[in-house]
């Protein structure tokens, strides 16, 4: 004989008042809400690829000797490295150099459009980190110009491993030579440090009316007159830790370099 499932009372639902007191009781909401997700978390660093050039060119002069760079005072101004040439002597500066102070500079330049080096206490000058990332360097755009061999050689700093590098320039084209460090290294301004790390050599270069018989000009040729022999160009990671003013001062950095991969 099968034996027959019981059938239990019906259970009977609860009532919508006293379940909306209930939740009220408990501060459990009475309706579904949808509760947006939490704002994304701003950054603590804001980092920017900026590309700074400077225009390698000879210039005319009988009193200097050596060179000199010259950064823009604009965001959009050109950063210039006059060799000088003594037009009476046929003596040239054929190789110069670049600081990470000048490259730095520069870049801050392009991107904040104030001289960070006015105010060595400002926030611009202390929470901001350079980082080298790429450096190009061409020779002259006249391939039939003589001296048109360049060579480069970059002192990157720290346990990074320096770069040499040489070329030579072909009929259809300008002789060029890049160099990328393995990983970057963060650096920050120092007051009055101006050591090259960036040295560079146009080769036997001469203004397009030079000879090679050592007769000088004469005086009368002498004018202010210039000839472009190279383009540097230098790719800076810029990064500024967002930290007010008020605080600054504690953020001031010394020779230290950090490395990063």
């Amino acid at each position: 004989m099968v034996q027959r499932r019981r059938q239990g009372g019906k259970r009977k639902n609860a009532s919508a008042t006293r379940s909306a007191i209930s939740r009220v009781a408990s501060g459990v909401p009475i309706s579904k809400r949808n509760i947006p997700r939490d704002p994304p978390m701003l950054p603590h660093v804001l980092a920017y690829p900026v590309r700074t050039r400077f225009l390698l060119r000879q210039t005319q002069n009988t009193s200097a000797v050596g060179y000199a760079v010259f950064l823009s005072g604009t965001p959009t101004g050109l950063n210039y490295i006059n060799h000088y040439f003594n037009p009476t002597t046929g003596v040239t500066a054929s190789s110069g150099g670049l600081s990470f102070n000048e490259v730095f500079t520069a870049a801050a330049m392009r991107l904040f459009g104030v001289d960070v080096t006015a105010d060595p206490g400002g926030a611009n000058f202390v929470t901001t980190d350079y980082a080298i990332q790429k450096v190009v360097m061409y020779g002259p755009s006249n391939s039939n110009r003589e001296g048109g061999d360049i060579m480069l050689t970059i002192d990157y700093g720290g346990d990074i491993p320096g770069f040499v590098g040489r070329d030579s320039p072909a009929r259809n084209r300008r002789a060029a030579v890049s160099s990328t460090p393995p990983r970057l290294s963060w650096r920050k301004l120092l007051v009055n440090n101006q050591t090259p790390v960036l040295n560079y050599s146009t080769g036997a270069s001469q203004s397009p009316l030079a000879n090679n018989s050592g007769v000088p000009f004469p005086t009368s040729f002498i004018s202010s007159q210039n000839w472009e022999i190279g383009v540097i160009d230098v790719t800076v990671l810029v990064r500024r830790s967002v930290i007010t003013d008020s605080f600054s001062a504690l953020k001031r950095a010394t020779d230290t370099v950090f490395t990063s991969d």
